[in-house]
């Protein structure tokens, strides 16, 4: 299965000439959820209008769970004319578990970011609301990946854990209308099929699932998202 590399890109606006404080953009970060398949691409960009050059980067150094990118400033003297450089870096693939990435220039802390790197499944299942058992395929009955987000929500992956094919969200809406309500969303063009078993209805039996599977498909080149505020009733 190909991979792609997850790009976490730090851009900075440096203006060293003078000691002028550096003007720092948003940190970027790509894939959203890394997984534990990732090789992490580290960028780091910017700007500088010193005589001196752009800042020197030493490797990273990863310790326990933090990611630091440390320059600092050359001697000597280049050019007086602005001069946009960029480093780069290849991390990884990490652990599970959440980083901390460190950008600093001469100490002083330039950027700053949170990155959670996470295992996806060996098989196309998520677990959600504790009664939920979701599956993914695609065409021609090929397993998707599953990417966990939260007790609620996660996605499926076909080729590479940085491009989400179908996200799925199951809210608990009993106080509204008493159902749970459901939010589908398929971001391929190829055929799918999410298939939702619902096992609240397990009491007495030991093997799910207990009630029909709902099934959504979705035909190849065809969009499709779905929003049901009565998917599930509380109790059957």
């Amino acid at each position: 299965m190909p991979k792609k590399l997850a790009g976490i890109c730090l851009v900075l606006v440096l203006v060293l000439g003078g000691r002028a404080e550096a003007q720092l953009a948003p940190m970027q970060i790509l894939p959203a959820f890394p997984s534990t398949a990732d090789q992490l691409a580290i960028t780091v960009e910017g700007l500088t209008t010193n005589c001196t050059g752009p800042p020197i980067f030493s490797a990273p150094v990863i310790a326990q769970q933090a990611i630091r990118l440390d320059a600092w400033n050359p001697d000597g003297t280049h050019t007086c004319n602005p001069l946009r450089w960029g480093q780069s870096f290849s991390v990884g693939p990490l652990p599970e578990g959440t980083y901390q990435v460190t950008a600093t220039i001469d100490g002083a802390p330039y950027a700053l970011k949170t990155i959670d790197v996470v295992t996806p499944s060996p098989y196309s299942s998520l677990s959600v609301a504790s009664r939920f058992f979701i599956t993914a395929i695609r065409s021609p009955s090929i397993p998707a990946y599953a990417v966990q987000l939260s007790a609620e929500a996660g996605y499926f992956w076909f080729f590479a854990s940085s491009n989400p094919e179908v996200t799925v969200k199951i809210l608990d809406g009993r106080p509204l209308n008493g159902h749970y309500w459901l939010f589908l969303s398929f971001q391929t063009s190829l055929a799918a099929t999410v298939t939702i078993d619902d096992n609240a209805a397990c009491v007495n039996q030991a093997v799910p699932p207990c009630v029909p599977s709902k099934v959504y498909n979705k035909p190849a080149g065809a969009v499709l998202s779905i929003v049901d505020t009565r998917a599930f009733p509380a109790t059957y």
